[in-house]
């Protein structure tokens, strides 16, 4: 009987399922940043770079890990072109096409949560660019 009485005098919330980056603008959250990866093999690190810059371009430095490492050798080392993100919410696609010649363009998925943005369960800090003008 007390089950009941506690069940009828409380009122059922039901869990929120709303992320609260359901309207997250990654155009602007991504403009003059830096995304930056960290991989660690060997005993040593590496580190990934990507600038993306407010105007649509983008400067990358790939070392053998991070976004593009089981992509063609193509994508590693400094790379410039330009970026898009589309949409808006936790989840989206961002697509690298590159200034060198016969360089495919790349996409990659980005998601947000928990105040972490990661690709393909890897994670990519974000700061302000200083290569941006």
């Amino acid at each position: 009987a007390m089950v009941v009485q506690v069940m009828q005098s409380s009122s059922f919330q039901p869990p929120s399922t709303a992320s609260p980056y359901t309207n997250f603008d990654w155009n602007e959250f991504l403009s003059n940043k830096v995304l930056v990866a960290y991989g660690f093999e060997q005993g040593g690190s590496k580190e990934n770079e990507i600038h993306l810059c407010a105007d649509g371009t983008f400067s990358a430095d790939i070392k053998k890990t991070g976004f593009m490492k089981n992509q063609n050798p193509e994508y590693r080392g400094r790379n410039t072109g330009k970026w898009t993100v589309s949409g808006t919410g936790p989840t989206t696609t961002i697509q690298f096409t590159f200034n060198k010649k016969n360089v495919p363009i790349f996409e990659a998925p980005l998601l947000i949560q928990d105040e972490k943005v990661l690709s393909n369960g890897e994670r990519y800090f974000v700061g302000q660019s200083d290569k941006c003008k």
